[in-house]
Parts: structure tokens; sequence; C-alpha cells
């Protein structure tokens, strides 16, 4: 083991380093400061281009709370016994219980988010339904009756927004919000607390139902994703294959069920698989690729056999009455050439206001972080959005009563039934409908049927409804509740899009091309597309959740234009998240123009070694005083031998490994493995285990060469940071150890090479090394 004046010594090292090499100061690298145990570039000059640090007020940094996971499988004798003990017939069998994994994801997913659906759905009707012809039956006939409806409503709101903040602050903290971020950076390596936590499955489920009848500009997308993944990356948990249980097959599950959470709620299999490769999954392959799709097509007809059935209509798997979107009429998606002008305009907004929306919520994220910081603040929150939320139904449906004649459509649809005829007709002649009513007293999903069909809706009202659901939207995302901001997104884009339709109808009255739902549905692709900038995942969910295949060029028009617009001022909304949470993320590509950066810039000098074979007494003074999660093993002459993890030095402490010789035969070392993987996700009692051991073990010697990976990644000292990072990234490492002659002086982690963050905005490209901090 390295001893002390060793360990002073590096950090003595590292200090004189981080001092004068600062990243944001004079230049990345000198040959006056590097250590004496390091050899110098053989280039005589040194680029001086900055990367300029963030300001210790920036809202981005670095969490230092999180590690990497072990998507690199061990390979240690362990895993080779393991491997020699296995056949072509077992590996068969292997591939066909992954693959039946992957169904079973998908129609798990399925069932969950089909009750999350139906719950919503009937509840949303139950209470808009009460309301409308309470409302229509009694309103203004005695004073008392003005008091007891606007309680009502104030109750209707309350009740489910408190239940579902409740459920969140005080059961599952980490159900907040839609929990995409979170799952992008745990598909990214990202080890994250709770994210695939069963309780948390339960609150979201549930929180996100209540956000949803409440009235929320909250959806359910969000969660459907994060609810998928935790059904496909603890599927393993749950079955007895232990050779399932690797980080690794975790996320390959979880990256299908996140697809799948959107292939059922949107009625989207393919945009749901696009969705999870282009935002989520940053490690993939082909055969990756076809159990994803195997999974979003199980969960999709799963799903719209099973709701069908719960709905009592026609069994189809493209029954335009499950449908978020509805079914367009293709005579509203007809097209001239010369509108991809328009459509162009519109795609510009969608990019301005997604970017707006994005700004204020950073502001809006960090005030909640910095003052609604105990319980009683977070349901205080809740509790004032719930009064401004029914202000805004009771001021809008009472005060603005405009009046529009019902279309064809509308009235055939509502011919059966009568209550919701009379509901819509709030205030309203025969043959009207109310304006308010059919905006701000349906579910989510009947209203964008509302925007997206030959509805007649007022000018006036749509400019009221857009600027109040742009506050609802910005006001939401500051709450403790579980919500998703895809459908939320397509009903905003939806509102300012047939506005602008509208406008275009007055301004060519004599034509039939600027139908105000066509501008509708545009607005709703670029609004969303503008908010998560994606393109290919948006434009195949807005075509399959829509049936409008023949509209599918105008859409490509639109979200190219969005992405370019709204990425030119911000960056997307699950990136922001992840930046304002301190998460870890690497992107595909490395920091650009940084080939003068080597490893050992950026390495952490603070490396500590077990000599092979090391006491017990070592053992656990490396453990106690140091928190590193690897640790490099090597020879009496200090050179690298392999890598052994913090989790595998506490197993073999906790099954007292120093009292047994190490395994020998296969069987042996096949039970090992065994014993290792039913621990290796396990948060162990380093105290507890440590204080287990008794005193006079301390001076036996423990054999580490079975355990500890012999084939670890390694990289020079005078290698490139951009190699390193290409290095760590593509292979999905832990721990990447910087050598010396084949002696480690430092090791390179994620947070090491995620603090330098690449912007490109306003023209501006550059790196800034953001603050590493708790």
């Amino acid at each position: 083991m390295v001893s002390k004046s060793d360990i002073e010594n590096n950090a003595d090292s590292a200090k004189r380093i981080s001092s004068s090499l600062s990243m944001g100061d004079v230049s990345y690298y000198t040959k006056d400061t590097q250590p004496e145990n390091i050899k110098s570039n053989s280039r005589e000059e040194v680029t001086y281009r900055k990367a300029a640090k963030t300001a210790s007020s920036s809202k981005f940094f670095v969490s230092d709370t999180f590690d990497s996971l072990d998507y690199t499988p061990i390979t240690n004798q362990l895993e080779l016994a393991r491997q020699k003990m296995q056949t072509f017939g077992s590996l068969m069998v292997e591939d066909s219980l992954r693959l039946f994994l992957f169904v079973v994801a998908g129609i798990v997913t399925a069932v969950i988010c089909v009750f999350m659906e139906f719950c919503i759905h009937s509840i949303g009707h139950w209470k808009y339904g009460w309301f409308n012809t309470y409302i229509m039956d009694s309103f203004e006939t005695h004073p008392y009756e003005l008091v007891s409806i606007t309680l009502a409503r104030f109750v209707s709101v309350l009740v489910p927004v408190m239940l579902g903040t409740a459920l969140v602050v005080f059961i599952a903290p980490y159900a907040a919000g839609g929990g995409v971020a979170h799952c992008i950076a745990y598909l990214n390596g990202i080890r994250v607390p709770k994210i695939l936590s069963m309780r948390g499955l339960f609150v979201k489920l549930f929180s996100t139902i209540c956000t949803c009848v409440s009235g929320l500009a909250g959806g359910k997308e969000g969660p459907a994703m994060h609810i998928g993944a935790i059904i496909g990356g603890s599927l393993p948990s749950c079955l007895p294959w232990l050779q399932f249980r690797s980080d690794q097959e975790r996320r390959d599950l979880a990256a299908a069920g996140f697809g799948a959470g959107i292939a059922v709620v949107f009625g989207a299999p393919i945009g749901g698989m696009l969705l999870a490769l282009e935002e989520g999954v940053s490690f993939w392959d082909i055969g990756l690729m076809w159990k994803m799709y195997l999974c979003c097509i199980v969960c999709y007809a799963v799903g719209s056999v099973v709701y069908s059935i719960i709905l009592g209509v026609d069994v189809r798997l493209n029954n335009p009455e499950l449908s978020t979107l509805g079914a367009i009429s293709t005579t509203i998606t007809r097209y001239e050439l010369f509108e991809i002008i328009p459509f162009s305009i519109v795609a510009i907004i969608g990019g301005l206001l997604g970017a707006l929306l994005i700004k204020i919520h950073i502001y809006v994220y960090t005030w909640r972080h910095k003052f609604i910081t105990d319980n009683k603040r977070k349901l205080l929150l809740s509790f004032v959005a719930s009064i401004i939320l029914t202000l805004v139904q009771d001021v809008s449906i009472r005060c603005l009563r405009h009046c529009s004649p019902m279309s064809d459509e509308e009235m055939g649809r509502l011919t059966n039934d009568t209550d919701t005829k009379r509901a819509h007709q709030l205030y309203c002649g025969d043959g009207e409908h109310s304006d308010m009513s059919l905006m701000f007293q349906q579910t989510q999903a009947d209203i964008l049927r509302s925007f997206f069909g030959k509805e007649i809706l007022d000018t006036n009202s749509l400019i009221w409804f857009s600027f109040v659901y742009f506050f609802l939207l910005c006001m939401t995302w500051g709450l403790s509740i579980s919500y998703g901001v895809f459908v939320p997104q397509i009903i905003f884009g939806a509102a300012w899009g047939r506005l602008f339709g509208t406008f275009l109808q007055h301004s060519f009255p004599d034509t039939q091309w600027p139908h105000p739902a066509k501008y509708s549905y545009i607005g709703a692709a670029a609004q969303l597309s503008a908010t998560v900038g994606k393109t290919f995942s948006v434009l195949m969910i807005m075509v399959e959740a829509s049936g409008s295949i023949n509209f599918s060029f105008p859409l490509m028009v639109v979200v190219i234009i969005t992405k370019v617009v709204g990425t030119f001022f911000v960056v997307p909304i699950y990136q922001t998240q992840m930046l304002l949470q301190g998460l870890p993320f690497l992107y595909t590509k490395p920091p650009p123009l940084s080939l003068d950066i080597t490893s050992s810039n950026i390495m952490s000098q603070s490396v500590t070694t077990l000599i092979q074979p090391p006491t017990v007494q070592e053992i656990l003074d490396v453990l106690k005083m140091t928190n590193h999660n690897g640790y490099p093993v090597v020879d009496q002459r200090s050179n690298l031998l392999g890598l052994i993890l913090r989790q595998q030095l506490l197993v073999l402490l906790l099954y007292k490994a120093y009292k047994l010789p190490p395994p020998k035969t296969m069987r042996e070392m096949c039970e090992c493995l065994r014993v290792y993987l039913k621990h290796a996700r396990k948060r162990l009692n380093d105290g507890e285990i440590l204080d287990s051991v008794q005193p006079k073990y301390y001076n036996t010697k423990v054999d580490l060469t079975p355990y500890y990976d012999a084939f670890p990644s390694t990289v020079t000292d005078n290698t490139p940071a951009v190699k390193a990072y290409c290095v760590f990234r593509n292979m999905a490492l832990r721990h990447l150890i910087v050598i010396h002659d084949n002696v480690p002086v430092g090791v390179i982690t994620r947070k090491d090479l995620a603090k330098f963050h690449t912007f490109e905005n306003f023209f501006r490209l550059g790196v800034t090394e953001m603050l590493v901090k708790s």
C-alpha cells in the first residue's frame, strides 16, 4: 500500500498543478509546473487557449455526489471461469431469456400506463361533466350557488394537487417532475440514487394522475417514460437469473422501457423507440435497437387492446378514439407548396417561445431551490398554485362568455351525449358552444381534439388561453409533484398555432388553405421540438399519434427550423435540467480544440493503490482513509496489475474471505461470482463491515488475484485529453487509470471530464469549466 508520505507528495503535486494550471488561467499546461514523475511534452510551444471558468454564482455546475455505474464488465478470474463453464446452447438459452425480459417489460409497462390513462380519463370526464352540468343548471339562481360552485371547483383542484404533492414530499421526493432527465443521466452511465425505486414508481403513478385531473399544465408522458424505465431496470431483481442483474443488462432493459412509455401513451411505437435512441440511450447497437423495437411494439399492442376492452370500444390497434391527438382529417392536412413559408414562420415562433420557456424555467428552478427548501414551503407553494388555478378557471369561464357556433363534426359527435352537449353550451344558445368551456373544462386529450378538429374558436379566446396556459406552464414547473412536459407543450403550441391560423384565415377569407386546425397541428409540433430539442422522434410521434402520414414533409421542415432556432439561444430542456441538478453527463463529442491538454492535466492525482497481496489492516486503512470507488492493484515495484472496486473489497470483508483460501476450481470461482452479483448493487454499511473485522486477522494476507480486473482501461500521462475522453465515454468506463512507465499516477473519473462543458449559441463556440460542488 502507498505510504502516507507518498500520499502527501501526491497531494502537494496536485495542489501545484491545480493552482498554476487551472484551465481558466493563462494556459492548460506549462513545462515548469509538470510534476517530477511525469515527462514533459516533446512540443516546445503550448497553445494559450482558455476554457473560461464559470462564476461561483452560475446556475450550472457538476455535483460531486454522483458516480458512474459499472457498465463495463469486470474481467477477473471469476468472470473468465463463468464464461468457460458456458456452452453455445447455454448462450442461446440466455439470449432467449433476454428477449423474454424485453417482452415482459413491454407488457407490464402497458398495463400500468393503461391504468394511469384510464384513471385520468374517468376522473377527468366525471369531474368536468359534473361541473359543467351543475353550473349550467344552477348558476345565478341563488347567491349561495355562486359560492358553492366556487368552493367545489377549488376543492376539485386543491385535493388532487395537495395529494400529489404530499405523496412526493413525504414518501418519495425523488419522484418529483417527469424523471426524464434522471433517466437520460442513468442511461449515460450516472448512478442516480433511487432512479429505479419501486416506491418511486407508485408515487409517480398516483401523483401524475393527481396532476392531470387537477388541471395543472402537467402531462403523463414524462412519468410514463420513467415508469417504463423503472419496470425494465427493476425486472431482473424479480427473477432468479443473476447474469441479468448487471448494470449493463439493467441499462438496456431500462432503455427499452423508457421508449415503451411513449409508445403506449401516444400510440407511437416507432416514435417511442426513436425518442429513446435520440434522447436517452448513450450506448446502443443494432441488437439493442431491435430489442427496444420489440418492447415498444408489444407495449403498444397490449396497451391498445387492454384500453379498448376497458372502454368498451372496438379492439383496434389504430383506434382514433384512443389516440392522444385524435384522428386529424385529411381535408385539414392538405397543403400547398407555398405554405412552407408560413410553416417556417410558425417554426421560428415555436423556437423563440421554447427558448423563453426554458429561460424562465432556469430562474424558477433556481428560486425554488433557494427559498422552497422544507416540506411546509413545498406544500404551501402547491396550495397557492391551487388557488391561482381555480381563479384562472373560474374567471375565464364566467367572465369571458364568448359563444361560437358548433361545427357539423362537433354536433355529430355530441348527438348521443346530451349532458356533454349541454355542458359545452355553457351560457350559450342551441347550436353554440362556450370557448372557455372547451379550453378549461376538458381533459388534456379532449382539449387537443378540439384544437385539431373543425371547432370554431374566437380569436380573443385563443389569445387569452395562450397567455394563461403559458403562465400555468411556468407555475407547474416549480411544484414538487410528478408531471411531464410533452402534452402541455403540445397544448400550448396548438393554442398559439391555431391563433396564427385564424389570423391567416381572416387575412385570406376567400381561400381554403389557411385552416386553423392545420396550423394548430404545426404549432404543436414546433413547440414540442423547441422544448425537447429533438427532430426525428418528435416527427414520428406527431405522425403516429395523429395518423397524418401525408403531412410528414411540412413537419420535417418545421422541426428542423425549430431545433436550430431554439438551440441557438438555449440548451434543450432535459439537458438544462441535468446542468441545473449537477448531473455529470458526458456528451458524444469531447471539448473541441483541446489536443494540447493531456491526461495528467485533468486526472485526479490522489490515487491510492493496494500492493498485492495486501493485509487486512491495509485494506481497512484504505477503505477508512478514502472514499474512492476503485483502487489500482500494484506489485512490489508499483507496476499496475489491475483494478479492484470498493464494493468488491467490502463483499470480501463481509464474507470474511481472509479466513478462507482463494477459490481455485471453476466451480468455486462461479460460486464466488454468484455471491458478489447478489451484493453488487446493494448499499452496504461500510462502518458496520469494517468494525466487524477482528484484530487478530489484521496481519492476514488477502490474495486479490481472483477478484481484481486484470485488464483495466489505461492511458499514459501524455495521452491527449480528447483521446482519454473518447476512451472513457465510448467504453462506458467508471475509472480510467493514468500510468507512467506502467506505474499508476492518477485516475480519471466522470466528474473530471464532465466539468468541461461545450456551449454553442449566439454565434459563439467555447468551453467552460463548471464548478464541482455538492
